[in-house]
């Protein structure tokens, strides 16, 4: 029997009902993955057959490009608890600067940009 009775809902229930549907999201994202990736791979080739990438062998240019593909992040419920595991694995040295400002939706070159103005005011601030 299916009810739409919330009155047994807490907020870890709720929390734990959102896992199934983030893991079937991350499981969708990851086969549109691999589609983008193979189309892209089609798009290489075909331009490599038409010579628009000089006279690279096919098998050398396979293994020189890496083509990154990174789906949007799944919003979760529990963000800052997502954020303190991403610190843990970047104080531990396995997640980058820059992975983790992806994965937080920043972008890179934007906060690179705002961090330097930051510098830049500090040190000015400092010469008054």
């Amino acid at each position: 029997m299916v009810t739409g009775s919330a009155e047994n809902n807490n907020y870890a229930s709720i929390l734990e009902a959102g896992s199934p549907f983030h893991k079937a999201c991350e499981a969708a994202q990851h086969e549109e993955k691999q589609s983008h990736s193979r189309v892209l791979w089609r798009v290489v080739w075909f331009a490599w057959s038409a010579g628009l990438l000089d006279e690279i062998p096919w098998p050398q240019l396979r293994s020189s490009v890496e083509i990154q593909i990174e789906p949007p992040q799944i919003e979760i419920r529990a963000a800052d608890k997502e954020t303190a595991r991403r610190k843990i694995m970047f104080d531990a040295g396995i997640l980058s600067r820059r992975t983790w400002q992806l994965q937080e939706s920043l972008d890179p070159k934007q906060e690179d940009a705002n961090q330097r103005g930051n510098d830049e005011s500090s040190s000015n601030d400092e010469a008054l």
